[in-house]
């Protein structure tokens, strides 16, 4: 998936098709914070770590990050 192809998503419902990681970063874009580290904190892959990360560090959150 490109970067184009997920930015037009952002104005859809979140497809349940999309990889953990890229649905959390659909709420992130959607200002549903919670929801993205609800979904990225349980699924245990490199993808969804990163994320997970991503989500503490815009939370200001940085020790968190780290883990």
């Amino acid at each position: 998936m490109t970067v184009e192809e997920f930015t037009q998503l952002i104005a859809q419902e979140c497809p349940t098709s999309l990889p953990s990681a890229l649905q959390a970063l659909w709420y992130a874009k959607n200002q549903a914070w919670d929801k993205a580290h609800q979904i990225v904190q349980n699924d245990h892959n490199r993808d969804s770590a990163w994320v997970h990360a991503y989500l503490h560090r815009q939370a200001g959150d940085l020790s968190n990050a780290r883990y």
